[in-house]
């Protein structure tokens, strides 16, 4: 959602201002921060944090589909929280190499586990001095990062996505 559009408007009056905002509102809820957006202002905040990041909740993990080929610069977002029973508190953080290749560092309060590009390989858990994951570039695109605080649940939905060239 960084990419111009309706939500980076100047309102130029109230009505304007509470038109965009209602905006936000939507888009916000309808990729997928529903649930946080009922937590009030704090939740509205951190869909805003997901929204940068690509990030959207599903069944049981946090996906960041993050474009590949769109991440150029280095971004971090801490105090996520995975939307389970155990309140984990992430942070995730893009990277990037000498030679322009970006990388993921993630950490979290709790027990998570998480897979890279598709979940081409094996869940792993994640540190909470944090946990380097190299970006997978999938064909079709997938998601860059899964998170989730069951590895089953991961295994699960490896086996259940598209064939990947490599």
């Amino acid at each position: 959602m960084l990419y111009p559009s309706r939500l980076w408007t100047k309102a130029k009056n109230s009505e304007e201002l509470e038109s965009l905002v209602d905006t936000w509102l939507v888009t916000l809820e309808k990729r997928g921060c529903a649930n946080v957006l009922s937590m009030g202002a704090t939740g509205v905040a951190q869909a805003f944090v997901q929204s940068l990041s690509a990030a959207t909740f599903h069944d049981g993990h946090l996906e960041f589909g993050m474009d590949p080929a769109d991440m150029h610069r280095e971004i971090s977002v801490s105090g996520l929280e995975l939307n389970d029973a155990s309140k984990s508190k992430l942070y995730f953080r893009v990277g990037i190499h000498k030679d322009n290749r970006p990388f993921l560092v993630v950490s979290s309060s709790s027990e998570v586990y998480a897979c890279d590009g598709g979940c081409r390989s094996d869940p792993i858990p994640i540190s909470p001095s944090g946990t380097k994951i190299a970006v997978m570039l999938t064909k079709p695109l997938t998601s860059i990062l899964y998170i989730a605080p069951n590895r089953k649940h991961l295994t699960q939905l490896s086996g259940l996505m598209p064939r990947l060239e490599k």
